[in-house]
Protein backbone atom coordinates (compact mmCIF):
# COMPACT_ATOMS: atom_id res chain seq x y z
CA UNK A 1 0.00 0.00 0.00
CA UNK A 2 3.01 2.58 -0.05
CA UNK A 3 2.74 5.09 -2.60
CA UNK A 4 6.35 5.17 -3.35
CA UNK A 5 6.66 1.55 -4.64
CA UNK A 6 6.35 1.74 -7.87
CA UNK A 7 3.49 -1.10 -9.62
CA UNK A 8 6.90 -3.01 -10.76
CA UNK A 9 7.40 -3.52 -6.81
CA UNK A 10 4.14 -3.54 -5.14
CA UNK A 11 3.99 -7.60 -5.95
CA UNK A 12 7.82 -8.50 -5.93
CA UNK A 13 10.10 -9.45 -2.94
CA UNK A 14 13.05 -7.28 -2.59
CA UNK A 15 16.00 -8.40 -5.01
CA UNK A 16 19.09 -6.70 -2.51
CA UNK A 17 20.00 -8.72 0.59
CA UNK A 18 18.84 -8.06 4.66
CA UNK A 19 21.85 -5.11 5.26
CA UNK A 20 20.35 -3.09 2.37
CA UNK A 21 16.59 -3.53 3.12
CA UNK A 22 17.23 -2.41 7.11
CA UNK A 23 18.90 0.25 5.51
CA UNK A 24 16.24 1.17 2.93
CA UNK A 25 13.97 1.60 6.05
CA UNK A 26 15.68 3.38 7.81
CA UNK A 27 16.60 6.06 5.40
CA UNK A 28 13.02 6.23 3.92
CA UNK A 29 11.32 6.34 8.20
CA UNK A 30 12.45 10.60 8.74
CA UNK A 31 10.52 12.03 5.54
CA UNK A 32 7.03 9.34 6.11
CA UNK A 33 6.02 8.51 2.21
CA UNK A 34 7.29 11.98 0.37
CA UNK A 35 8.76 10.63 -2.20
CA UNK A 36 11.11 13.84 -3.53
CA UNK A 37 12.28 14.11 0.09
CA UNK A 38 12.56 10.42 0.58
CA UNK A 39 14.87 10.26 -2.86
CA UNK A 40 17.69 12.97 -1.57
CA UNK A 41 18.17 11.18 1.25
CA UNK A 42 19.08 8.22 -0.43
CA UNK A 43 21.03 10.51 -2.69
CA UNK A 44 22.66 11.89 0.37
CA UNK A 45 23.60 8.63 1.52
CA UNK A 46 25.00 7.50 -1.49
CA UNK A 47 26.90 10.84 -1.46
CA UNK A 48 28.24 10.04 1.82
CA UNK A 49 29.53 6.37 0.94
CA UNK A 50 31.54 8.22 -1.98
CA UNK A 51 33.51 10.28 0.06
CA UNK A 52 34.29 7.54 2.85
CA UNK A 53 35.42 5.17 0.00
CA UNK A 54 37.18 7.94 -1.50
CA UNK A 55 39.19 8.44 1.94
CA UNK A 56 39.88 4.84 2.62
CA UNK A 57 41.48 4.67 -0.99
CA UNK A 58 43.79 7.47 -0.45
CA UNK A 59 44.81 6.52 2.73
CA UNK A 60 45.37 2.56 1.52
CA UNK A 61 47.36 4.34 -1.42
CA UNK A 62 49.37 5.84 1.31
CA UNK A 63 49.99 2.82 3.29
CA UNK A 64 50.65 0.75 0.44
CA UNK A 65 53.34 3.44 -0.55
CA UNK A 66 51.25 3.18 -4.14
CA UNK A 67 52.58 6.14 -6.83
CA UNK A 68 50.31 9.00 -6.96
CA UNK A 69 47.73 7.93 -4.42
CA UNK A 70 46.17 11.61 -5.36
CA UNK A 71 45.80 9.71 -8.90
CA UNK A 72 43.70 7.65 -7.61
CA UNK A 73 41.43 9.45 -5.65
CA UNK A 74 40.86 12.02 -9.21
CA UNK A 75 40.43 8.66 -11.06
CA UNK A 76 37.78 7.81 -8.58
CA UNK A 77 36.41 10.43 -7.69
CA UNK A 78 35.45 12.52 -11.07
CA UNK A 79 35.20 9.45 -12.50
CA UNK A 80 31.98 10.50 -15.03
CA UNK A 81 30.57 7.12 -14.63
CA UNK A 82 30.72 7.36 -11.09
CA UNK A 83 29.18 10.65 -10.76
CA UNK A 84 26.59 9.80 -12.91
CA UNK A 85 25.36 6.25 -11.59
CA UNK A 86 25.47 6.69 -8.00
CA UNK A 87 25.22 10.17 -7.25
CA UNK A 88 22.64 11.75 -9.91
CA UNK A 89 20.80 8.44 -10.48
CA UNK A 90 21.14 6.87 -7.11
CA UNK A 91 22.26 3.26 -7.64
CA UNK A 92 23.05 1.06 -4.37
CA UNK A 93 26.04 -0.72 -6.02
CA UNK A 94 27.96 2.22 -4.67
CA UNK A 95 27.48 0.36 -0.96
CA UNK A 96 28.35 -2.92 -1.82
CA UNK A 97 31.55 -1.18 -3.15
CA UNK A 98 32.08 0.86 0.16
CA UNK A 99 32.29 -2.77 2.44
CA UNK A 100 34.32 -4.18 0.18
CA UNK A 101 36.82 -1.32 0.14
CA UNK A 102 36.36 -1.21 4.04
CA UNK A 103 37.33 -5.00 3.68
CA UNK A 104 40.39 -4.56 2.13
CA UNK A 105 41.10 -1.41 4.29
CA UNK A 106 40.54 -3.20 7.47
CA UNK A 107 43.33 -5.60 6.29
CA UNK A 108 45.66 -2.98 5.47
CA UNK A 109 45.63 -1.50 8.88
CA UNK A 110 45.88 -5.23 11.16
CA UNK A 111 41.96 -4.55 12.01
CA UNK A 112 41.73 -8.55 10.64
CA UNK A 113 38.71 -9.73 12.32
CA UNK A 114 36.33 -6.72 10.69
CA UNK A 115 37.52 -8.27 7.20
CA UNK A 116 34.76 -11.07 6.56
CA UNK A 117 32.31 -8.73 8.56
CA UNK A 118 32.44 -5.68 6.17
CA UNK A 119 32.31 -8.35 3.20
CA UNK A 120 29.20 -10.29 4.38
CA UNK A 121 27.55 -6.81 4.85
CA UNK A 122 28.67 -5.78 1.31
CA UNK A 123 27.02 -9.08 0.23
CA UNK A 124 23.49 -8.22 1.78
CA UNK A 125 23.74 -5.08 -0.15
CA UNK A 126 23.84 -7.48 -3.62
CA UNK A 127 24.85 -11.18 -3.33
CA UNK A 128 27.72 -11.03 -6.03
CA UNK A 129 30.00 -9.92 -2.73
CA UNK A 130 29.18 -13.69 -1.78
CA UNK A 131 31.45 -15.46 -4.15
CA UNK A 132 34.84 -14.09 -2.79
CA UNK A 133 34.17 -14.47 0.81
CA UNK A 134 36.14 -17.93 0.87
CA UNK A 135 39.39 -16.11 -0.69
CA UNK A 136 38.89 -13.68 2.58
CA UNK A 137 38.95 -16.90 4.94
CA UNK A 138 41.90 -18.14 3.31
CA UNK A 139 43.94 -14.72 3.19
CA UNK A 140 43.05 -14.16 6.99
CA UNK A 141 43.90 -18.06 7.60
CA UNK A 142 47.17 -17.56 6.11
CA UNK A 143 48.15 -14.54 7.10
CA UNK A 144 46.64 -14.09 10.74
CA UNK A 145 46.34 -17.68 11.73
CA UNK A 146 42.95 -19.54 12.85
CA UNK A 147 41.52 -17.50 15.48
CA UNK A 148 41.35 -14.19 13.56
CA UNK A 149 39.81 -16.10 10.83
CA UNK A 150 37.06 -17.83 12.82
CA UNK A 151 36.44 -14.83 14.64
CA UNK A 152 36.17 -12.72 12.14
CA UNK A 153 33.49 -15.63 10.06
CA UNK A 154 31.28 -15.70 13.22
CA UNK A 155 31.25 -12.02 12.71
CA UNK A 156 30.08 -12.15 9.88
CA UNK A 157 27.26 -14.72 10.47
CA UNK A 158 26.26 -12.66 13.29
CA UNK A 159 26.07 -9.49 10.53
CA UNK A 160 23.61 -12.31 8.27
CA UNK A 161 21.67 -13.38 11.40
CA UNK A 162 21.00 -9.89 13.20
CA UNK A 163 20.79 -8.16 9.82
CA UNK A 164 18.23 -11.03 8.33
CA UNK A 165 16.36 -11.33 11.70
CA UNK A 166 12.66 -9.69 11.41
CA UNK A 167 12.67 -11.70 7.69
CA UNK A 168 13.39 -15.24 9.05
CA UNK A 169 9.76 -16.03 9.35
CA UNK A 170 9.28 -15.03 6.26
CA UNK A 171 11.74 -16.54 4.62
CA UNK A 172 10.92 -20.08 6.53
CA UNK A 173 7.05 -19.52 5.53
CA UNK A 174 8.62 -19.60 1.77
CA UNK A 175 8.90 -16.14 0.54
CA UNK A 176 9.15 -16.67 -3.06
CA UNK A 177 12.96 -17.37 -3.72
CA UNK A 178 12.44 -18.18 -7.14
CA UNK A 179 10.90 -14.45 -7.77
CA UNK A 180 14.37 -13.23 -6.73
CA UNK A 181 16.44 -15.90 -8.58
CA UNK A 182 14.06 -14.88 -11.98
CA UNK A 183 15.09 -11.27 -11.12
CA UNK A 184 18.64 -11.94 -11.49
CA UNK A 185 18.84 -14.02 -13.89
CA UNK A 186 16.76 -12.08 -16.73
CA UNK A 187 19.17 -11.47 -19.81
CA UNK A 188 19.85 -8.37 -21.21
CA UNK A 189 23.17 -6.46 -21.79
CA UNK A 190 25.16 -9.25 -20.96
CA UNK A 191 27.52 -11.72 -23.27
CA UNK A 192 24.76 -14.18 -23.33
CA UNK A 193 22.31 -11.43 -24.41
CA UNK A 194 24.69 -10.61 -27.03
CA UNK A 195 24.71 -14.41 -28.00
CA UNK A 196 20.76 -14.50 -27.85
CA UNK A 197 20.45 -11.42 -30.12
CA UNK A 198 22.34 -13.17 -32.45
CA UNK A 199 20.59 -16.30 -32.45
CA UNK A 200 17.48 -14.53 -33.30
CA UNK A 201 18.82 -12.78 -36.11
CA UNK A 202 20.26 -16.57 -36.94
CA UNK A 203 16.33 -18.12 -36.57
CA UNK A 204 14.87 -14.66 -39.09
CA UNK A 205 17.21 -15.94 -41.58
CA UNK A 206 17.38 -19.65 -41.18
CA UNK A 207 13.80 -20.56 -39.16
CA UNK A 208 15.59 -24.12 -38.30
CA UNK A 209 17.27 -22.13 -36.03
CA UNK A 210 14.56 -20.82 -34.05
CA UNK A 211 13.35 -24.77 -32.56
CA UNK A 212 16.88 -24.24 -30.98
CA UNK A 213 17.68 -21.06 -29.58
CA UNK A 214 16.27 -21.49 -26.06
CA UNK A 215 17.99 -24.94 -25.93
CA UNK A 216 21.63 -23.25 -26.88
CA UNK A 217 20.71 -19.97 -24.56
CA UNK A 218 20.39 -22.80 -21.48
CA UNK A 219 23.73 -24.28 -22.73
CA UNK A 220 25.79 -20.83 -22.96
CA UNK A 221 24.33 -20.01 -19.19
CA UNK A 222 25.37 -23.34 -18.13
CA UNK A 223 29.03 -23.11 -19.61
CA UNK A 224 29.86 -20.04 -18.36
CA UNK A 225 28.63 -20.41 -14.66
CA UNK A 226 30.23 -24.10 -14.86
CA UNK A 227 33.26 -22.46 -16.28
CA UNK A 228 33.42 -19.69 -13.68
CA UNK A 229 32.87 -22.33 -11.12
CA UNK A 230 35.78 -24.20 -12.25
CA UNK A 231 37.95 -21.25 -12.74
CA UNK A 232 37.19 -19.71 -9.06
CA UNK A 233 37.81 -23.09 -7.61
CA UNK A 234 41.21 -23.61 -9.56
CA UNK A 235 42.39 -20.48 -8.32
CA UNK A 236 41.39 -21.38 -4.79
CA UNK A 237 42.73 -24.54 -5.19
CA UNK A 238 46.41 -22.53 -6.04
CA UNK A 239 46.17 -20.18 -3.18
CA UNK A 240 45.43 -22.49 -0.80
CA UNK A 241 48.72 -24.43 -1.79
CA UNK A 242 50.82 -21.49 -2.10
CA UNK A 243 52.77 -20.78 1.10
CA UNK A 244 51.77 -17.23 1.42
CA UNK A 245 48.92 -15.14 0.56
CA UNK A 246 50.19 -11.43 -0.06
CA UNK A 247 47.87 -8.84 0.32
CA UNK A 248 48.08 -7.78 -3.35
CA UNK A 249 47.48 -11.18 -4.59
CA UNK A 250 43.97 -11.36 -2.68
CA UNK A 251 42.86 -7.90 -4.21
CA UNK A 252 44.11 -9.07 -7.73
CA UNK A 253 41.76 -12.41 -6.87
CA UNK A 254 38.87 -10.41 -5.76
CA UNK A 255 38.92 -7.71 -8.95
CA UNK A 256 39.21 -10.19 -11.19
CA UNK A 257 36.69 -12.90 -10.12
CA UNK A 258 34.09 -9.87 -9.46
CA UNK A 259 35.24 -8.73 -13.34
CA UNK A 260 34.94 -12.28 -14.57
CA UNK A 261 31.64 -12.80 -12.85
CA UNK A 262 29.69 -9.27 -13.57
CA UNK A 263 30.77 -8.63 -16.83
CA UNK A 264 31.13 -12.16 -18.38
CA UNK A 265 29.05 -14.82 -16.57
CA UNK A 266 26.20 -13.23 -15.67
CA UNK A 267 23.18 -12.91 -17.88
CA UNK A 268 22.33 -9.63 -16.51
CA UNK A 269 24.17 -6.53 -16.30
CA UNK A 270 23.40 -2.81 -16.37
CA UNK A 271 26.91 -0.08 -16.55
CA UNK A 272 26.46 0.49 -13.13
CA UNK A 273 27.33 -2.59 -11.49
CA UNK A 274 30.92 -1.82 -11.61
CA UNK A 275 30.32 -0.02 -8.70
CA UNK A 276 29.92 -2.87 -6.57
CA UNK A 277 33.83 -3.60 -7.24
CA UNK A 278 35.54 -0.64 -8.67
CA UNK A 279 36.97 1.30 -5.68
CA UNK A 280 39.29 -2.14 -5.13
CA UNK A 281 41.05 -1.42 -8.17
CA UNK A 282 42.72 1.59 -6.58
CA UNK A 283 44.47 -0.96 -4.37
CA UNK A 284 46.48 -1.96 -6.89
CA UNK A 285 49.52 -0.40 -9.06
CA UNK A 286 48.68 2.31 -11.83
CA UNK A 287 50.30 0.20 -14.02
CA UNK A 288 48.53 -2.74 -13.32
CA UNK A 289 46.25 -4.47 -16.02
CA UNK A 290 43.15 -4.86 -13.79
CA UNK A 291 43.18 -1.56 -12.96
CA UNK A 292 43.58 -0.07 -16.20
CA UNK A 293 40.86 -2.40 -17.35
CA UNK A 294 38.62 -1.36 -15.24
CA UNK A 295 38.96 2.61 -15.75
CA UNK A 296 38.99 1.97 -19.39
CA UNK A 297 35.42 -0.07 -19.52
CA UNK A 298 34.33 2.63 -16.94
CA UNK A 299 34.64 4.78 -19.27
CA UNK A 300 33.26 2.96 -22.06
CA UNK A 301 30.37 2.04 -20.45
CA UNK A 302 29.08 5.95 -20.82
CA UNK A 303 27.60 4.86 -23.80
CA UNK A 304 25.35 3.09 -21.80
CA UNK A 305 23.22 6.54 -21.77
CA UNK A 306 22.94 6.90 -25.21
CA UNK A 307 21.02 4.64 -27.18
CA UNK A 308 24.17 2.17 -27.80
CA UNK A 309 22.45 0.74 -24.77
CA UNK A 310 19.31 -0.52 -26.88
CA UNK A 311 21.42 -2.20 -29.28
CA UNK A 312 21.29 -5.61 -27.84
CA UNK A 313 24.52 -6.83 -29.78
CA UNK A 314 26.43 -4.02 -30.39
CA UNK A 315 26.19 -2.57 -26.70
CA UNK A 316 28.27 -5.39 -25.33
CA UNK A 317 30.61 -5.35 -28.18
CA UNK A 318 31.28 -1.56 -27.75
CA UNK A 319 30.78 -1.04 -24.02
CA UNK A 320 32.70 -4.30 -22.80
CA UNK A 321 34.68 -6.92 -25.10
CA UNK A 322 36.12 -3.76 -27.15
CA UNK A 323 38.12 -2.62 -24.13
CA UNK A 324 38.75 -5.56 -22.84
CA UNK A 325 40.53 -6.99 -25.97
CA UNK A 326 42.22 -3.46 -25.85
CA UNK A 327 43.84 -4.50 -22.35
CA UNK A 328 44.39 -7.56 -23.28
CA UNK A 329 46.02 -7.18 -26.57
CA UNK A 330 48.68 -3.96 -24.13
CA UNK A 331 49.57 -6.57 -21.85
CA UNK A 332 50.36 -9.44 -24.06
CA UNK A 333 47.12 -11.74 -22.73
CA UNK A 334 46.88 -12.86 -26.28
CA UNK A 335 50.77 -14.62 -25.92
CA UNK A 336 50.10 -16.04 -22.25
CA UNK A 337 47.42 -17.39 -19.96
CA UNK A 338 46.36 -15.01 -17.08
CA UNK A 339 48.17 -14.39 -14.87
CA UNK A 340 50.83 -14.03 -17.24
CA UNK A 341 50.31 -10.77 -18.44
CA UNK A 342 52.36 -7.69 -17.47
CA UNK A 343 51.10 -4.59 -15.03
CA UNK A 344 53.09 -2.29 -17.39
CA UNK A 345 54.51 -3.11 -20.66
CA UNK A 346 57.09 -0.62 -20.08
CA UNK A 347 58.62 -1.58 -16.72
CA UNK A 348 58.21 -5.11 -17.09
CA UNK A 349 56.93 -5.44 -13.78
CA UNK A 350 54.54 -8.20 -13.25
CA UNK A 351 51.32 -7.88 -11.36
CA UNK A 352 51.49 -10.47 -9.13
CA UNK A 353 53.91 -10.48 -5.97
Amino acid sequence: QDPMLTDHWVENPSPYGFVYVQLAKWLCFPFQGDLLKTMFTFKAFNLAAHGAIAWLIYQGGKRLKLQRPDLSLYFYLWNPLIILQFLAVGHNDILMGLFLTLAAYAALIGASIWVIPAIMAGTLIKYAAGGVLPFAFLFLLKNKGIKVALLSLLLGLLVLVLSGWPYWPELLAGTPLDRIGENATVSTNSLHAAAGGILKIAAHTIPAFESIREPVLQLLKFALWGGFSILTGLIFIGRVRQADYPFRTWIEDNVLLLFLLVFVVSSKFYSWYIGMFFPLIFFLQPGHALRQLLILVSCFQLLGFTFVEKTHILNYVLMTLAPTLWVLKRHGGFKRPWPGWRSDPGTGESGYS
